[in-house]
């Protein structure tokens, strides 16, 4: 999904959003898109044109809630300050915006005398919240409240519904799943302002004493069961203080959890259940959840049963044609991996690589690198001499999938089509023509389309090309000429897990002018991306058999992309595998978050399953080596 599939807004729609700083965890991974819409229209709107299969997370202020770390697909939705509004309207009534906090509620209500909604003040959370969940505390809840509620439903619909219409019964309300509180109206009682006063700071001194305000946590963690308290059940079964990597039951009131400054998601819900498991060991009962859990798990490299924090260092940049593709994907991985729990170092390719990486002495290595040198073999050659582990595609398998014309040497003996063609020097072409027009003149080893150039036979570069006319020729010293395959740009992403390879799909490709080269992969908007590619059965089939055979036959390591030109009038026979990308773009824009993204997995899963596959590989063997060399 990218954001030329998404409905217009007039709000901020971000890509890729770190969700971690907006929850009161401080962990867990990114969201696919954050929407924060302008107003209730805007809303409404954006749901009405939304694709009905793509998810939609309301967010508040994240207080109840744990964003597991492979982050949320689809939409999250984000109310801001245009929601944040709360006015009395007399009869001891308050209307408020769904992104009002319980403390701008409480508050407005005691400057205009109305007294009954100060439990409010201890909710921490807004009022779409409260009125999803029924919040409440301190013998009150929003039920008590709640004149009506004006929601917008998944499919854009705005509804005004009644308290009864809720069906609110402890922590819970029958407000169907996508749907968000825009706005809800409160009945107090007349009151006077200094009383009221006084019993919010009643209420504000009683969860001072009692409960760790002032760490890292997302509220009460279980419901109460009927009859009983879940912070005496879990103090019973022996968990005050339980610990789990740097999450915590806290030691104040047990009914809550805590990061205690690196706690991953995992660890922090893992440890959730472990009280569970053991108040139902100890008392019979089976604590519900009462903070809401959210996203994709991840399946991180463990040790033991805990999970492995390494320290990265993210190699980007450098001096190739796409340097700043590098950078973007660098920058995107960084933040996931950091988002992760991991410990980051960002270290641009420059001439002193060795020396900064070795200061570093990272864990593993990042290859966020594209084209020459990182690409080729290069960088990989240096990191195996340094015995550094890397990300992707090792030394032999960069060295051949950079090179066109090694990339067919290697597969089409093993039954893998792709066009003929063949190296031809620059200066030659402004002499004859090396294949019959149209044909397609390409750098050995460039990517991302840089330097390509499609001769057509209406003599578009001149018949033959001439000397003075832009084009590869003039950069390059070799060009590989092959014949040009009309037809259908289509695309397929590999990606390595613990129990092999698998094809993640079929993207078509549409320029919205011209053809796929540099500037169509990399603005936004220029692109149409297809996903699933409308194209039969067979065909899609077939690019994930010889997607996964190229990946296999090449020795790719953690994820490849492999590109096909189809020509839609020859069938099956009409398909050519146009090159093998073992560097794929880690970008906003870019093709293999995007169908992993339709898989379900989120970005910052797809980074981790990349560290995971580096991490499962055997360590360079310049390390082994070094380890047993006398000093």
């Amino acid at each position: 999904m990218n954001v030329a599939t998404l409905p217009p807004v007039r709000g901020r729609l971000t890509a890729g959003a770190a969700l971690a700083p907006l929850v009161w965890f401080k962990s867990g991974g990114a969201a696919e898109w954050l929407f924060e819409p302008a107003d209730a229209d805007d809303l409404a709107a954006f749901l009405a044109a939304l694709d009905a299969r793509v998810p939609v997370l309301p967010l508040g202020l994240g207080s109840n809630l744990i964003v597991r770390d492979g982050g949320v697909p689809g939409v999250t939705i984000r109310l801001g300050k245009a929601f944040a509004r709360v006015e009395p309207i007399g009869d001891s009534r308050l209307r408020c915006g769904g992104g009002a906090s319980g403390i701008l509620v409480s508050s407005t209500a005691r400057d205009a005398g109305v007294a009954g909604v100060e439990f409010l003040r201890s909710i921490p959370g807004t009022v779409g919240g409260f009125v999803r969940m029924n919040g409440g505390a301190y013998g009150r809840e929003t039920a008590d409240v709640l004149v009506e509620a004006e929601v917008v439903l998944r499919d854009g619909t705005r509804r005004t519904l009644s308290r009864n219409a809720l069906g609110y019964s402890y922590r819970h309300s029958a407000l169907p799943d996508g749907a968000m509180v825009v706005g809800a109206t409160f009945r107090g009682v007349p009151g006077e302002p200094a009383a009221i006063q006084a019993e919010m700071d009643r209420i504000a001194a009683a969860r001072e004493a009692s409960q760790p305000l002032r760490s890292r946590t997302g509220g009460s963690t279980f419901k109460n069961p009927p009859g009983a308290k879940a912070w005496e059940l879990v103090d019973a079964a022996g968990c005050r203080g339980l610990r789990r990597g740097d999450a915590q039951v806290s030691e104040k009131h047990t009914n809550f959890l805590l990061n205690l400054g690196a706690a991953s998601s995992a660890e922090i819900e893992a440890l959730g259940e472990d009280v569970r498991a053991r108040v139902k060991a100890a008392s019979g009962v089976e604590l519900e959840w009462e903070i809401q859990r959210v996203g994709v798990q991840l399946d991180p490299v463990r040790h033991g049963e805990e999970f492995r924090r390494l320290h990265v260092a993210v190699l980007m940049g450098g001096w190739s044609a796409e340097r700043e593709v590098s950078l973007n994907s660098g920058a995107g991985v960084a933040e996931a991996l950091e988002s992760l729990g991991h410990r980051v170092t960002r270290v641009d390719l420059t001439p002193s690589v060795a020396a900064d990486l070795a200061a570093a002495a990272p864990d593993l290595v990042f290859n966020a690198l594209h084209g020459t040198p990182g690409e080729d073999g290069s960088v990989q050659g240096l990191l195996e001499l340094m015995g550094l582990r890397y990300t992707h595609s090792g030394l032999a398998t960069s060295v051949i999938a950079i090179d066109k014309v090694l990339t067919k040497q290697v597969l089409v003996p093993a039954g893998v089509p792709m066009p003929g063609g063949r190296i031809v020097r620059s200066a030659d072409v402004y002499e004859a023509d090396p294949l019959p027009r149209p044909y397609v003149l390409k750098p050995v080893n460039e990517g991302s389309s840089v330097g390509v150039a499609i001769v057509t036979a209406g003599g578009n570069y001149g018949s033959p090309i001439g000397r003075d006319t832009a084009g590869p020729w003039q950069e390059f010293d070799e060009l590989l000429a092959e014949p040009y395959v009309r037809g259908r740009e289509l695309t397929t992403a590999v990606l390595d897990g613990a129990d092999g390879a698998r094809a993640l799909g079929v993207t078509e490709l549409r320029p919205k002018s011209g053809w796929y080269d540099y500037n169509a992969k990399y603005t936004d908007g220029m692109t149409e991306h297809l996903f699933p590619a409308p194209v039969p059965d067979e065909i899609a089939e077939a690019c994930r058999d010889l997607a996964l055979q190229a990946h296999r036959v090449l020795g790719c390591r953690g994820c490849s992309r492999s590109d096909f030109r189809w020509d839609d009038e020859r069938g099956v026979d009409g398909l050519f595998l146009l090159e093998v990308n073992t560097q794929p773009g880690m970008t906003a824009l870019s093709l293999v978050p995007e169908q992993a993204r339709h898989t379900g997995m989120s970005y910052a899963a797809l980074v981790q399953a990349i560290v995971d596959a580096a991490m499962r590989a055997p360590a360079p063997k310049a390390a082994a080596r070094a380890k047993d060399t006398p000093r």
